[in-house]
């Protein structure tokens, strides 16, 4: 799947081209946006060499400029089979606001849709809570913190 997004009027009438990517091309959005200052191998994560893992890239200019990936894996208090998780979302600063990381995210639910799953799930940092909620996902529990990146809560959304 490949889509475009328009950017606001001040970026001249560009748009962004998300299509998929590799684990490797994700690495460093991830480490920039996700861990910023610590080796890149602390971008990666053991869901990105599963066979049926998805990479969203998005691109600007063929600049890769936000990153997204899916994965079938159960949350540890649950028993379902079509459970995948989305790890790694990332945009750059200077992408933010302006449809990236929905239309990334959209690309994972399609792709989880596709593959037969029906819970898509994340440990989203709650700075972005709003966004995750917007996008259909639901708090479960109390805020918890995760060593270097921070405060979080587990979210989940079903995939239709």
């Amino acid at each position: 799947m490949v889509s475009r997004v328009n950017l606001k009027p001040e970026m001249c009438g560009a748009h962004i081209l998300v299509r998929p990517v590799t684990a490797d091309e994700a690495l460093p959005i991830r480490a920039e946006v996700l861990r910023p200052g610590l080796m890149l191998s602390v971008a990666a994560y053991a869901g990105d060499a599963h066979p049926e893992a998805y990479h969203a890239g998005a691109f600007f200019s063929g600049n890769l400029i936000g990153v997204a990936t899916v994965f079938p894996d159960m949350p540890l208090e649950s028993e379902n089979p079509l459970a995948w998780r989305l790890r790694g979302m990332a945009v750059q600063d200077a992408f933010h606001g302006l449809g990236v990381g929905r239309t990334l995210l959209g690309h994972c639910i399609d792709h989880v849709a596709e593959m037969g799953g029906n819970l898509l799930w994340c440990y989203a940092r709650t700075v972005v809570l709003e966004f995750y909620r917007v996008m259909g996902f639901q708090p479960l529990g109390d805020e918890f913190v995760i060593p270097v990146s921070g405060p979080h809560y587990f979210m989940v959304r079903k995939v239709p």
